[in-house]
């Protein structure tokens, strides 16, 4: 099969697509043909060597979701069957024309989806929930806080927390996303280069500030969120893209009686990934079949054109997913 290769650590000049052994599905496992998958910001930070694949997930094939249908099915698969429509999520190895994965990890594709559109929901979607309801523990009336708005994760977390009843700021540097992303629903969107984005967050959430912050950046958004949150506030942490490293005034959080809450996907076990999947797939799955809620692709590039779909990710230009046509 045809796969995405890390040929070594670099830039987009290092990713190479080559033929690579078609795996095989052991007991309670599918063989999925994928036909499309999404880019994710650790595909870049893979691609340069900051961020290795977890233990059981090839070391030199990026991608964390995938969209497909199933071909085989390993001994004693009792859910699934061939043909049928799925999606999911990975530790890596998700730009390939094949995975194989266990069947309760599995989210069959909600009716009239295209492959594209599969595609852009795992990682997003299940970040996004996983962080607003079983970390953040978001309750209706709530004001959530978010980062990177634009972003797959950014625009599924808004999306879900409007929908759970929930007041969202989002925060967006460019003025053509902020524009795009009020145009998409009742969100409140700034720009974090305001130099009083204290009080204009406190604004747009109330005075009190808000209760619950999903931060992509790290520590460079440390004093900005102890700041804006109200008490017994919660923070969850799910990316470092501005640096993992800080000073931080306890003071504060004992003062306002704070909760943080770091949170990952990749690096989890297969028992409590599938359990998130389940959990999904009950609450969320039907509403993404309603279309009460969507997945935001902002482009689709061939296999061929992986080094193209890397360039425009490092470049910020896109608003939701880019995604990966793998196979026709």
């Amino acid at each position: 099969m045809r796969a995405v290769v890390l040929s070594g650590a670099g830039g987009p000049e290092v990713l190479e697509i080559r033929e690579v052994p078609d795996p095989r599905p052991g007991p309670g496992e599918v063989l999925v043909r994928v036909r499309a998958s999404a880019l994710h910001r650790a595909d870049l930070l893979q691609r340069r060597g900051l961020y290795p694949a977890p233990p059981g997930a090839p070391a030199d094939v990026p991608g964390l979701e995938y969209a497909g249908e199933i071909e085989a099915c390993g001994e004693r698969v009792q859910s699934l069957k061939r043909g049928e429509r799925v999606m999911g999520i990975l530790g890596g190895g998700g730009h390939a024309e094949q995975v194989v994965v266990h069947e309760r990890s599995c989210l069959r594709i909600p009716p009239g989806f295209s492959w594209e559109q599969a595609a852009a929901v795992p990682e997003a979607f299940l970040t996004g929930y996983d962080a607003l309801f079983r970390a953040g523990r978001l309750a209706a009336g709530e004001v959530v806080l978010v980062q990177a708005a634009a972003s797959g994760v950014g625009l599924a977390t808004l999306q879900l927390a409007v929908l759970a009843g929930g007041r969202v700021v989002g925060l967006c540097r460019s003025a053509d996303k902020r524009a795009r992303l009020a145009a998409l629903g009742p969100f409140h969107v700034l720009d974090p280069g305001l130099p009083d984005l204290g009080d204009a967050v406190r604004l747009a959430a109330g005075e009190d500030g808000v209760d619950l912050a999903i931060d992509l950046i790290g520590a460079p958004a440390w004093s900005f969120h102890a700041d804006v949150l109200r008490e017994r506030g919660r923070l969850v942490v799910l990316g470092l893209l501005g640096g993992a490293r800080t000073e931080i005034d306890l003071g504060t959080l004992l003062r306002k009686r704070l909760t943080v809450v770091g949170s990952i996907l990749r690096s989890r076990g297969p028992e409590e990934k599938v359990e998130l999947v389940q959990e999904f797939a009950l609450r969320i799955l039907p509403l993404l079949a309603a279309g009460r809620i969507a997945p935001v692709v902002d482009s689709v590039f061939d296999l061929s054109e992986v080094a193209r779909a890397h360039a425009r990710m490092e470049r910020n230009e896109n608003l939701g997913k880019i995604v990966l046509r793998i196979a026709r």
